[in-house]
C-alpha cells in the first residue's frame, strides 16, 4: 500500500479526533454490501468495519467498491499537513505504517523494503566466476547426498557473507543454488531459492523464472519420492500461469507433471491431471478470442457484446464471478444480463437469495446454457447455502437437493509421498523453507490472517478456498515458518472453518475478528486466560466472559486488544509467517512425534 493511501486511511480514521460516521460499503463486484462505521483501518489495506448490530467486518480496501475506495482517499485532499498527521499516526497505532523501518513492518510488508535488481551482467559474470571456483565441490555434490548438502551450504555461507555490501554477489550465490537444485530434480529448494531473491528483490519476473526452473528438471533420474514432491510443486506453478492466463506457461507445466507422476509412481492421479490439461486447452483457444474483447473494453468500457465475451469467459469457465459478474450485467444477453444485475444487488433478504437461485438454475436448464450448465448450478448453489438456514418445507427440501446435485468444485491433486526425499533439505539464506512438506496439501501461508480461505498466491502471502480441500483429509499441520517448529492435530474437513475442541488442545478455525486481531490456529484446553490475571498475554480462542484459551497462532492480547499478535506454545513471539496444511494420508513417524489429541 502507497504512503498516500495509508496517510488517507489515517485521517479516515479520526487520529486527529474526528467521529466515525456509518455508511453503505459495497464490494467492487456489488456482492457485499454492509452499513456500518469504520473503527480501524490496518497499514496493510484492512478495513475494520462495525455495523449497527455490534457485528465485525473485516475487509481488503482493494476489494472494495471505486466509490468506497475514492471516499477514502476524498478525505486526505483537505489536509495540508498529511505527512506530518501521518508520522504522528504512526506512532500512536501499533500497526506499524509499511514504511516504517522496522523489523516487524519488513517482514510482514518486505515489498516496501526490496532492493533494485543488480545488474544482470555483473550477475552472470559473479554467477560464471562461482561455477568455476566451486567446480570441484560441485563435482562431489552430484556423487552423494552429503555433497549436495555440503555444496548448498557452501552457497549459502557466501550469501550471507555478501549481504548487504556485494548485492550481485549475493544474488548470484542464491540464484545458482536455485539452479543447481533443479538440476538435481530438488524443484521444492529450487523455488524456495527463488522466493528469498523475490522477497529481497524487485523481481518482475518471478513466474517466468519458476517456469524455467521447473524446465531444468532432468525427470528420468528422479526417485519416486522427489518425483512426487516436484509434481506438487509444478501443479501450483501450473495453476499460477493458468489465473495469469499463461496457457502456454499453464500447459508446459502440465505436461511435465504428467512425466514426473509416472515417474513417482502415482499413475492413478494420470488422469486427473490430463483432464487439467485438456481444460487448459480449451480455455486457451476461448481466451483468444476473450483478448479482442478485453482490447475493446478499453477503448469502449460499455460495449455489450465484448462484455458479453469476458463475462462469459470469467464466469462461466473459469469460475471468477466476482470480476465477471459486472461484465455479464453490462452485456447483450437478454436473460442473463438481469440475473447478473440482480446477483450484483444488495440480496440480503432469504426471499431474494432464494429467488436469485432459482433464476440461476433455471438457466443451467436452458438449452443455450447447456455448455456452461456446471457453472450455472454451483452459482445457483452458492445463493442457494446463503438462504437454505432460514427456508423451511418444500422450499428447504428443493434447496438441498439442488446443493447437493450441483458440480463440486474440482478438488486439489493431492500426491502421496514418502516422508523422507531422498535429496536432504538445505537452509536459504536468513530464510526457513518455504515450500509444503511431501504429502501434505498447503492450505495458508502469510502472517496475514485475513487472507484466510480465500485465493491469495503471493510469496510468503498464499492461501486457497477451503472449498478445493479433499474430504478425506485426516490431520492439519500448524508451522512456525521461522523456526519450522510444527503442531500437528486431527481434523476433518467439516470442521476447517470452526471451532474444534479436542481432548486436550482445539482448532480455531473461524478466524474471528475480535478486539482488533483475527484468531486462527491450535489452542491448549488447559491454558486458560483468567483476565484478572493475564493481562499482555495471547489469546488464541475466547471461552466465555473473562476466560480466553492460550496457544498457537494468531490472536490478540488480553486487555490490550490493540493489534494481531502471534503465539507459540502459549507466549508471544515476534510477527512471523504461519504455514497451515492438511494431509490425507496416515502420519509418518516423525509426524507422529507432532501429534496432540
Amino acid at each position: 500500500m502507497s504512503r498516500t493511501l495509508a496517510i488517507a486511511i489515517a485521517l479516515l480514521l479520526g487520529l486527529a479526533g474526528a467521529p466515525a460516521m456509518a455508511r453503505t460499503w459495497s464490494s467492487a463486484s456489488g456482492t457485499f454490501k454492509v452499513e456500518a462505521e469504520l473503527v480501524e483501518a490496518r497499514a496493510d489495506g484492512t478495513l475494520i468495519l462495525k455495523r449497527p448490530d455490534g457485528q465485525v467486518v473485516a475487509v481488503k480496501l482493494e476489494r472494495l467498491s471505486q466509490a468506497d475506495q475514492d471516499f477514502v482517499r476524498q478525505q486526505s485532499a483537505p489536509a495540508p499537513r498529511a505527512e506530518n498527521a501521518a508520522d504522528t499516526a504512526s506512532h500512536n497505532t501499533a500497526t506499524p505504517d509499511a514504511a516504517t523501518p522496522d523489523a516487524a513492518a519488513d517482514h510482514m510488508s518486505p515489498a516496501a523494503h526490496r532492493n533494485a535488481l543488480p545488474d544482470a551482467k555483473e550477475v552472470a559474470k559473479k554467477v560464471s566466476e562461482l561455477r568455476d571456483l566451486l567446480k570441484d565441490e560441485y563435482q562431489k555434490a552430484r556423487a552423494s547426498d552429503d555433497g549436495r548438502q555440503e555444496f548448498l551450504n557452501k552457497l549459502t555461507e557466501l550469501a550471507n557473507e555478501s549481504l548487504p555490501k556485494d548485492m550481485a554477489g549475493a544474488f548470484a550465490a542464491v540464484s545458482l543454488a536455485a539452479d543447481v537444485s533443479a538440476s538435481w530434480g530438488d524443484l521444492a529448494e529450487a523455488l524456495t531459492r527463488l522466493a528469498w531473491l523475490e522477497e529481497r528483490f524487485q523481481i518482475a519476473d518471478g513466474p517466468v523464472r519458476r517456469v524455467a526452473l521447473a524446465g531444468r528438471l532432468k525427470v528420468d533420474s528422479l526417485t519416486p519420492a522427489m518425483a512426487a514432491a516436484d509434481t506438487v510443486q509444478l501443479l501450483s506453478i501450473m495453476e499460477e500461469r493458468e489465473d495469469a492466463a499463461d496457457y502456454e506457461g499453464a500447459m508446459e507445466m502440465g505436461r511435465l507433471a504428467m512425466r514426473t507422476i509416472r515417474q513417482a509412481n502415482e499413475s492413478k492421479k494420470l488422469a486427473q491431471i490430463a483432464a487439467r490439461g485438456r481444460k487448459l486447452k480449451e480455455q486457451k483457444e476461448i481466451y483468444e478470442a476473450v483478448a479482442a474483447s478485453l482490447e475493446t473494453l478499453k477503448a469502449k468500457p460499455q460495449d455489450p457484446a465484448a462484455n458479453l465475451v469476458v463475462g462469459n469467459f470469467l464466469c462461466l469457465v473459469r469460475g471468477k464471478w466476482a470480476q465477471g459478474l459486472p461484465h455479464l450485467a453490462a452485456s447483450e444477453d437478454a436473460e442473463m444480463a438481469p440475473v447478473a444485475k440482480r446477483d450484483l444487488s444488495r440480496v440480503a433478504s432469504t426471499a431474494d437469495q432464494a429467488g436469485l437461485a432459482d433464476q440461476w438454475w433455471g438457466l443451467s436448464e436452458q438449452p443455450k446454457y447447456r455448455t456452461y450448465a456446471d457453472e450455472l448450478m454451483r452459482r445457483s448453489a452458492y445463493w442457494y447455502r446463503q438462504a437454505a438456514p432460514q427456508m423451511i418445507g418444500l422450499d428447504k427440501l428443493r434447496a438441498e437437493k439442488r446443493i447437493k446435485s450441483a458440480p463440486s468444485e474440482p478438488a486439489a491433486v493431492v500426491i502421496e509421498t514418502p516422508a523422507q526425499p531422498s535429496v536432504p533439505k538445505s537452509k536459504t539464506p536468513r530464510e526457513p523453507k518455504n515450500n509444503g512438506a511431501p504429502g501434505w496439501l498447503v492450505l495458508f501461508r502469510s502472517g496475514d490472517p485475513s487472507i484466510w480461505d480465500s485465493d491469495s498466491r503471493q510469496v510468503n502471502h498464499y492461501a486457497i478456498p477451503l472449498d478445493r480441500v479433499p474430504e478425506e483429509i485426516k490431520f492439519l499441520k500448524l508451522k512456525r515458518m521461522d523456526t519450522n517448529a510444527a503442531i500437528i492435530i486431527p481434523i476433518s474437513k467439516a470442521q476447517l472453518r470452526t471451532q474444534v475442541d479436542g481432548e486436550r488442545v482445539g482448532w480455531m478455525g473461524t478466524n474471528k475478528f475480535e478486539w482488533k486481531a483475527f484468531h486462527l490456529g491450535i489452542y491448549n484446553k488447559q491454558w486458560v486466560l483468567n483476565r484478572d490475571m493475564a493481562r499482555g498475554q495471547i489469546a488464541i480462542t475466547h471461552f466465555g466472559p473473562g476466560r480466553d484459551g492460550a496457544g498457537w497462532g494468531f490472536g490478540h492480547k488480553v486487555l490490550m486488544n490493540d493489534r494481531q499478535y502471534f503465539a507459540w506454545g502459549g507466549q508471544e513471539i515476534n510477527p512471523t509467517v504461519f504455514e497451515i496444511s492438511v494431509t490425507t494420508r496416515p502420519l509418518t513417524k516423525a509426524d507422529e512425534s507432532l501429534l496432540v489429541k
